[in-house]
């Protein structure tokens, strides 16, 4: 019985993948990427002209075009801006033209995607699996983080017991934790980006994803300056110490 919820997924998954590769759009399924230019096309064998009308943009507002196409013998053609094109989302182009002298109207869709690209079933689970188990290891570097205690494990002569201190488990644990978080963004982005229902969410997402990226710059540099400044302190100011202690004893020999 607890199989059933996951095979009805992985139908349901397939069937939407299915679907999907029926549909015949310009740029096909995967689109253009987003601030580009785009060549809308047609052809009419018996037409004197074919104008587009106005375009439904990605990020729903209507853009009056009222432009004749460039023709070319039965092939016309007219390049969208990339101003126009700037929104992740579905583009419908209305046209009107006059075949056999006769007015008609129609329109075609096109979409404009993130990097050009749409994940195919198969990637999406990969995806979804990367996202699981970078999830499961913030969780588990996170509570290292916030477990483990900063301290330092020494014995009566000052030297450190253990080789590796909690206190470094500590701070890499916080170091990766971040990173894992950071990756995790990243897959949800790539996720969210090919799903044209989720605008709120990818912009949320992705804001969120740059702004930890640039602040992770600064976590490195502090991580790996708390980490020189810890390992100069337990290891080379003992080894310091007892290098001039020896020197002294030696001194007072002779």
């Amino acid at each position: 019985m607890n199989k059933l919820p996951i095979l009805f997924l992985l139908s349901f998954l397939l069937m939407i993948g299915l679907g999907s590769a029926q549909v015949q759009t310009l740029g096909g399924v995967n689109g253009f990427a987003p601030g580009t230019e785009i060549n809308l096309t047609q052809t009419c064998t018996n037409c004197t002209y074919v104008n587009i009308t106005y375009i439904v943009l990605g990020s729903g507002g209507l853009q009056n075009i009222s432009t004749q196409m460039g023709k070319d013998g039965t092939f016309y053609n007219y390049t969208l801006s990339s101003e126009f094109t700037d929104y992740i989302g579905e583009y419908i182009v209305n046209w009107v033209a006059d075949p056999d002298g006769d007015q008609t109207a129609g329109n075609y869709n096109f979409f404009v995607r993130r990097n050009a690209t749409l994940l195919t079933t198969a990637e999406s689970f990969l995806y979804i699996a990367l996202a699981i188990f970078s999830l499961i290891a913030v969780m588990f570097f996170s509570y290292n983080a916030l477990t483990i205690p900063y301290i330092d494990e020494r014995n009566e002569v000052g030297t450190l017991t253990r080789l590796i201190s909690p206190k470094y488990l500590k701070i890499l644990s916080t170091w990766i934790a971040y990173g894992t978080f950071i990756w995790f963004l990243g897959i949800i982005t790539g996720i969210s980006n090919n799903f044209l229902s989720l605008g709120f969410a990818r912009t949320a997402v992705t804001n969120l994803y740059v702004f930890l990226s640039i602040i992770g710059y600064g976590l490195t540099f502090f991580i790996l300056v708390l980490l020189f400044i810890e390992v100069w302190k337990d290891m080379f100011i003992p080894i310091i110490k007892r290098f001039f202690k020896a020197y002294g004893k030696r001194k007072r020999k002779q």
